[in-house]
Formats: structure tokens, C-alpha cells, sequence
């Protein structure tokens, strides 16, 4: 792209002289970068090749002894903003393909990170999961060490410990992918404890992940031995969410919204569910409502659950 290309989005002739170029090149780049949300994508790709020619005129000019301390301090400014749009501007031009198709032509300097947006907005992302994996491996861990309190402490006879045993193994199990092997640890809890709605409910579940007919069978017994509707739908949906049956768990928060239009967990299992599924709009509205109903019921962890999950969702997706 030349000069009088960039130049056309401000609408200025070229300059004639560095310092002119350079100024005029700013002012380009910060209405660029400030109507990007209304630029077509040939107009936003044009802005790496503008940040490229401003630094190499920044250069060029202190290498004369030019003092142009406030100009760098716009381009410093500007190529902030620009960052901070990251999101938008691969939206604007048609993706993050685009950005290193164009990248692998021009093959930039190095140092010239605006033309990696799209790779410091997918480390940022993978960031902010690890970061979300391990909030979440820490209530695993508090889970674990409430059992463990359970068993020490309240002291159940030994059937009770063992179910308790086969049903966290068959937790861990289908948390990993492996599903029949889930299913045979809650086969031998249910063999303890025929009649625990939540190991029906696993079964139920697992079946269902296994493609096995008898699934609606399982998950009638578990209902029947539920105390409402509600209460069925709520421990489903939260067995699905565990072993990561996003759809299914979306189905069952929108079939217990339909019964509790009001129930926070519903929009928490919901939203769980679109986040995973790659629907952030979706995933953000329900983590927002989840968080204003479990305040107004006054459940702590549900409001707490559900605000940790919306900052880490608006921290992936914000420009």
C-alpha cells in the first residue's frame, strides 16, 4: 500500500516532508482505528501497513535528530487503542485467515506486532481458559476435601463410603471422555444403593452419552424417585454439565427454565453450555442473569460461580 493509499482514508494529500508524512499518517491511523466499527475489511486491512510506515518514519526522523517525542506518543496511543480492538478488527476484515494470509505476502519486521493480532488475541484466549481451568480444578479440589471431611469426620458405615468411592471414580471417569468406564463404577454403586437418585440420574446420563436406548428408561426411574419436576431437571443439568454434554445440558436448562422460569441454575447450566458450544453472547446474557437471580435468592455459591464465569468469558471476547 502507498502513502496516497492511507492518506485517501483521512482525505489529505501526501506531505511533503517527513515530519508532514508522519503527522499525517497518525491522523489517518487514529480515524482508522477510532471508525473501525464501521470500516469495510479492505479499508481496516490497510492499518498494519500504516503502523509500519509511521515507525519507519519515527525512525528515520530521530536518526536526523528530530524531536518527535509527541508523535510518538500518538503512535504509542493509537497503537494501544488498536490492541485493544484486536477482536474487532479480525471481525472487520473477514477473520484471522486473512490477517496471515496477508501477514505471509508482506512477511513484516519482527518487531512489528500489529501484524500478529490475531495470534496475541488466540494466546490471550488460551489464557484466560487456563486460567478458568484452574478456578475450576480449585472447586474440584474444595470437593474433594469436603468428601473427605464427609467421611472422616461424619463417619458413614462402610456401604455409604463405598458408594461415595465408585461414584467420585465414576465422576473422574467421565470428566476424562470415558464413559463406560463411568458407567461400571456407577453400576457398582447402584448395586449398593438401588434406589440414589443421583447415581440413576449418572446412569441415566451416561447412558445417553453412550448412545443406549435404555437411557429414557434410567432417567424416568431417577425422576420418579425425585421430589418435583424441578428438582429432576436441576440435578440432570448438573450432571450434564460435569460430564460435559453441553447440548443435552442446554436442553435440560431450557426444559427446567420452562418449569422455574426464575431458577439461577438453569441460566448457569445454560450458559456453561454456550460457552463450551463457542456462543459467547449467548453464554454472557445467562451468566449475567444467573448472577442477578442467585443475589436476589440469595445463593452465594451459584452468584459467585456465575460471576467468575462471565469475567472470564468477557475477558476472551472483548476487543
Amino acid at each position: 500500500m502507498g502513502k496516497a493509499e492511507l492518506f485517501s482514508i483521512s482525505g489529505r494529500k501526501a506531505p511533503m516532508t517527513p515530519l508532514e508524512a508522519l503527522r499525517s499518517l497518525l491522523d489517518s491511523l487514529e480515524q482508522g482505528v477510532g471508525d473501525l466499527s464501521r470500516s469495510d475489511a479492505p479499508t481496516a486491512l490497510q492499518l498494519p501497513a500504516g503502523f509500519d510506515q509511521a515507525a519507519a518514519l519515527l525512525t528515520t526522523l530521530r536518526e536526523r535528530g528530530a524531536n518527535v517525542t509527541a508523535e510518538q506518543t500518538r503512535f504509542d496511543t493509537v497503537a494501544a487503542q488498536y490492541r485493544r480492538k484486536a477482536a474487532l478488527f479480525l471481525k472487520r476484515i473477514g477473520g484471522a485467515r486473512v490477517l496471515a494470509a496477508r501477514r505471509q505476502e508482506v512477511q513484516p519486521d519482527a518487531d512489528a506486532w500489529w501484524w500478529t493480532l490475531d495470534l496475541w488475541l488466540a494466546a490471550r484466549r488460551r489464557e484466560a481458559r487456563r486460567r478458568s481451568l484452574r478456578w475450576a480444578a480449585i472447586a474440584v479440589v474444595l470437593l474433594a476435601a469436603l468428601g473427605f471431611v464427609y467421611a472422616r469426620f461424619f463417619a458413614p458405615d462402610p456401604t455409604a463410603k463405598a458408594v461415595y468411592r465408585a461414584q467420585l471414580q465414576a465422576t473422574d471417569l467421565a470428566a476424562a471422555g470415558d464413559y463406560a468406564g463411568a458407567l461400571e463404577q456407577t453400576e457398582r454403586a447402584l448395586a449398593l444403593d438401588p434406589a440414589n437418585p443421583e447415581l440413576l440420574m449418572l446412569k441415566g446420563v451416561l447412558l445417553s452419552a453412550l448412545g443406549d436406548p435404555l437411557a429414557e428408561e434410567t432417567f424416568a426411574a431417577a425422576e420418579a424417585t425425585c421430589s418435583s419436576r424441578e428438582a429432576y431437571l436441576t440435578l440432570r443439568g448438573q450432571l450434564e454439565v460435569q460430564t460435559g454434554r453441553w447440548e443435552a445440558a442446554r436442553q435440560t436448562a431450557e426444559a427446567l427454565l420452562e418449569v422455574a422460569p426464575r431458577s439461577a441454575v438453569a441460566h448457569l447450566y445454560r450458559g456453561i453450555a454456550a460457552e463450551a458450544s463457542g456462543d459467547f453472547p449467548q453464554a454472557r446474557a445467562d451468566y449475567e442473569r444467573a448472577g442477578e437471580l442467585a443475589q436476589e435468592q440469595g445463593l452465594h455459591e451459584v452468584y459467585v460461580t456465575s460471576r467468575n464465569l462471565l469475567a472470564n468469558v468477557l475477558m476472551r471476547t472483548t476487543p
